[in-house]
């Protein structure tokens, strides 16, 4: 078929033509509405949309993914390791022969040591027998000395006790004759003196006078006749001589007794000794059996031989074994290094701007780079109050820990977590540097009225608003004139009934 291109030129160039007049009338008419705004333009200014949005204050922390705890295995054997049954990355459970060492050179020890704490509690055993058997010797003779010494004293205080009896009762005999002579003296003295009176005359006495004279003659007989009881056929001066050698026989007697308790009191103290001498040799003997160095030696040599198995004290996964076949073991030492990967967590720290603004129990929202876009939950479960020691890179902080609910991540991964501290949903909110007050107090937003001709030119108006909470960049309008869709401006030097043309840096991007 021929294709007629004048013909079809042409209609392309009415099209054209078409357009082109539809164009220069539609720019007419816009310029004609620009110009007749013009006069009272004062510039473009910048605008941004009021919306609803969600608030939240957040902190970020970027830490290591760890175990919930680390373990460090250490064996008390000095002895060369034979076995080593683990790598880095192994994952072990409690109970698990992590390696084994040596015990040849640790049972020759146990068993000179076990011959040394025999050979020497046989000598002790001997030596607490003739320390029991020289306390009892002491015991019995002290017995055997203290009753000679008690037969003795009670001998000799016998003899006082008999010689003070008869000293007593001679001295009574001797006072009792005294006392008889002294009143048959008397007796006679009253017979001679009246004698002598009734006779001064050399005249007989009268009948009368001869009775009163035999009265007291009788009474001087009667005196005379217990006077010689008295005496008992001695006289005064035996008597006396009697009760002076029943004193010295006493005065000798009592010294006797003394001495008697005296040599009873020595042998006491004497045969004390004796027995506190056996005592304190069976105290001594206590005393050497009480060091312990042997028995406490071959209990570490009985744990250093337990130990020469090591067993994994839980389940975890291994991240650092640091022997090798053949090495001597440091007792004490770390062998091997189990985290528990039951429960992952990330450690991280805190600088003290934030540190007062978290608690434990908060939620956080956890990233890796493994893991991509996934959001992982998590909460903060440890939040030290004593600020960390510099470490290598200088830096200190507050160390604080995120127990994860995903156990699938791996130990040494870089993990971030977003910790929400405070959140409002869907409120209405304005950038909080565009809020303005007057001179009462009140706050307000300068907001854009299109002016509704067409022109994209509007009006400054202000808009009275009652603020919230402030978060972040944004503050929370909670009533007043401002409403969703509103745009307001960014610039508040804008003066109220200002003519401005409003733009917004997001219609720009949208356009790109």
């Amino acid at each position: 078929m021929k294709v007629n291109f004048k013909s079809k030129k042409t209609r392309v160039l009415l099209i054209v033509a078409a357009i082109v007049l539809v164009l220069a009338l539609l720019i007419g008419k816009a310029v004609s509405s620009i110009s007749s705004a013009v006069s009272g333009f004062d510039g473009m200014v910048e605008v941004v949309e009021v919306e609803q949005r969600d608030l939240s204050e957040t902190i970020t922390l970027s830490g290591t993914v760890q175990g919930i705890s680390s373990t460090n295995v250490t064996s008390k054997a000095a002895a060369k390791f034979t076995e080593v049954n683990v790598s880095v990355g192994d994952e072990v459970q409690e109970g698990d022969v992590l390696a084994c060492l040596d015990s040849s050179d640790i049972d020759t020890q146990i068993n000179q040591t076990g011959k040394s704490i025999s050979n020497t509690k046989a000598l002790t055993d001997l030596t607490n027998q003739s320390n029991a058997e020289a306390l009892a010797r002491a015991q019995e003779d002290q017995a055997t000395a203290l009753a000679s010494a008690k037969t003795a004293l009670d001998r000799q205080v016998a003899d006082y006790e008999a010689a003070d009896a008869k000293y007593s009762s001679d001295k009574a005999k001797l006072e009792a004759a005294k006392s008889a002579k002294s009143a048959y003296d008397t007796a006679k003295k009253k017979y001679d003196d009246k004698y002598a009176e009734y006779t001064a005359n050399s005249t007989t006495p009268d009948a009368s006078q001869q009775a009163e004279l035999d009265q007291l003659q009788a009474a001087a007989n009667t005196a005379f006749s217990d006077y010689q009881a008295k005496l008992g056929g001695s006289s005064i001066e035996a008597m006396e001589a009697q009760v002076s050698s029943d004193a010295a026989t006493l005065s000798s007697l009592s010294r006797a007794c003394a001495d008697a308790k005296t040599a009873y009191d020595n042998t006491v103290t004497s045969t004390n000794r004796s027995i506190d001498a056996a005592q304190d040799a069976i105290n001594a003997s206590q005393y050497q059996t009480s060091d312990t160095t042997a028995s406490d030696t071959l209990k570490e040599l009985k744990d250093q031989k337990n130990d020469c198995v090591v067993y994994a004290p839980c389940s975890g996964v291994v991240t650092a074994v640091k022997v090798s076949v053949g090495d001597t073991n440091t007792p004490g030492a770390t062998i091997i290094t189990i985290q528990d990967t039951s429960t992952l967590v990330i450690s991280s720290i805190v600088d003290e701007a934030d540190i007062l603004k978290l608690e434990e129990g908060m939620k956080a929202s956890v990233t890796t780079k493994a893991t991509g876009e996934e959001t992982m939950e998590g909460t903060l479960t440890r939040v030290t109050r004593v600020k960390s020691e510099p470490g290598a890179d200088g830096t200190s902080g507050y160390e604080t820990e995120i127990t994860l609910d995903n156990t699938d991540l791996l130990i040494g991964m870089t993990a971030k977590a977003r910790i929400v501290l405070h959140e409002k949903k869907n409120v209405l909110s304005v950038p909080y540097d565009l809020i303005q007050y007057d001179e009462d107090g009140n706050a307000f937003v300068m907001a854009a009225e299109d002016n509704g001709d067409g022109s994209g030119m509007a009006t400054v108006v202000r808009k009275n608003v009652q603020v919230g909470e402030e978060i972040n960049y944004y503050t929370e309008i909670i009533g007043g004139d401002l409403k969703e869709g509103d745009q307001i401006f960014f610039d508040t030097a804008v003066e109220e009934g200002a003519s401005v043309f409003p733009y917004s840096q997001w219609d720009d991007v949208t356009e790109e």
